[in-house]
């Protein structure tokens, strides 16, 4: 997987996670904030 960042100051984060329970991508947002 590639990803071109023209930005200086800008980090790219690839996660991938296998959970137990179904969860809806605002519910990961809360939990990693």
């Amino acid at each position: 997987m590639a990803f071109r960042v023209p930005t200086p100051n800008v980090s790219v984060v690839d996660l991938t996670c296998r959970l137990e329970k179904g969860a809806s991508y605002e519910d990961v947002k809360a939990a990693i904030k």
